[in-house]
């Protein structure tokens, strides 16, 4: 049993240091490459900046439940990431975005 939740452990923090890194490499992108971010790109930085708080506290207090709480975030992140890939890289998605 102990060997099992340790390697829930390292998964969770797998989980946390996989947001900051998409955290700082979209902030980096942004600010330091001047890189103007869709729409798109936006709505999935809403998404998925709030992961490395939630999971920062998860690890913090051992919560093993966040992939519950976070399920559902994940799939709409997804969702938009890969609509997002397909109008740029198929020509028959159309490209919907306000911006």
């Amino acid at each position: 049993m102990n060997n099992t939740k340790r390697s829930v452990e390292n998964l969770l923090f797998a989980a946390w240091a996989a947001s900051i890194i998409a955290m700082f490499g979209s902030l980096y992108f942004s600010e330091i490459k001047q890189y103007e971010p869709c729409a798109l790109c936006w709505y999935q930085r809403i998404i998925m900046y709030p992961f490395t708080i939630i999971s920062g506290i998860a690890i913090i207090r051992k919560d093993y439940w966040i992939s519950f709480y976070t399920m559902i975030a994940s799939a709409i992140g997804a969702f938009i990431s890969t609509y997002h890939y397909l109008i740029q890289m198929d020509s028959f998605f159309p490209d919907h975005t306000l911006a």
